[in-house]
């Protein structure tokens, strides 16, 4: 019984080298180096966790196998690292500022209230009227090329015409620039323009009117919310130049900034509203 085993023993290692023998010749004939392949191949393996793992690829690649598995880790990991130094590098030279944000934010209010101000005034304003387009000599020219505009009080206009020859023109343009205006000539030179009174109707349209800015406004901070989330966001994941939690504070300063000017637009949108009410 002993016999017959060392026999099948002796027969598979000579198997073996003759199986050997043919892929030396296979390696010759393809240009490879068999002996120097079969030796790595044959080396003795490390015992495990002793430098196992770089033999094992070392023999792979001495049999003409390419191991794509390792490589690719290895190229992921450098990939990776370079990321990281170009997010570090970015992160670096980018810098977020709540006080950024508020600035455009009060900005924004700042545009309410000028919006605002030019609607509700527009009619005691004598660059209204001076804007006002006559036909004279043949073209279109502004009524302060023709005439002094001076305004009295909230309902009175007072226009001097610089020539006597332009008052009928004059006059003709303010009638058409609108009709509810009460014109009446004095002298040969001036025109007394009077302004309706306004009306709780007239009231009412202008302050409509005046919410289209609010809103606008209120919209704008919102926005630049977003804007600012939207910063954030990338300096974390895209420059990794901050970290969550940062983030999370960033984003807490910012919501609570937008609340504040929200509130803000709608208590300077009311005082308006009031003090044209009063008026």
């Amino acid at each position: 019984m002993a016999s017959g085993k060392k026999k099948k023993g002796q027969k598979s290692r000579e198997d073996g080298r003759e199986e050997d023998k043919r892929m030396r010749k296979v390696l010759k004939v393809i240009g490879g180096d068999g002996d120097a392949a079969f030796s790595a191949a044959d080396a003795p393996r490390a015992p495990r966790g002793v430098g196992g793992k770089a033999q094992g690829l070392q023999r792979a690649r001495a049999r003409g196998l390419v191991v794509r598995e390792e490589e690719g880790e290895e190229e992921g990991e450098e990939e990776d690292e370079e990321d990281e130094r170009e997010g570090r590098r970015n992160g670096a030279a980018e810098v977020f500022s709540v006080a950024v944000y508020e600035a455009d934010m009060k900005a924004a209010i700042d545009k309410m209230v000028q919006d605002i101000s030019a609607l509700l005034v527009h009619r005691e304003r004598a660059e209204h009227f001076e804007r006002i387009p006559v036909s004279a000599g043949g073209e279109k020219r502004r009524l302060s090329d023709l005439a002094q505009v001076v305004v009295r009080g909230a309902s009175t206009v007072h226009v001097h015409v610089f020539s006597e020859a332009n008052l009928s023109k004059v006059m003709s343009a303010l009638r058409a620039a609108d009709s509810k205006w009460t014109l009446q000539q004095e002298g040969n030179t001036a025109v007394r323009l009077q302004l309706p009174k306004v009306t709780s109707e007239m009231r009412e349209e202008l302050k409509t009117k005046a919410r289209v800015f609010l809103v606008t406004a209120k919209s704008a901070v919102r926005n630049m919310r977003q804007a600012g989330r939207s910063h954030l966001h990338k300096l974390q994941f895209k420059s990794r130049s901050i970290d969550d939690v940062k983030r999370r504070e960033l984003d807490a300063s910012l919501t609570t900034l937008m609340e504040t000017y929200v509130a803000k637009c709608d208590k300077v949108f009311n005082e308006k509203m009031q003090q044209f009410l009063l008026s």
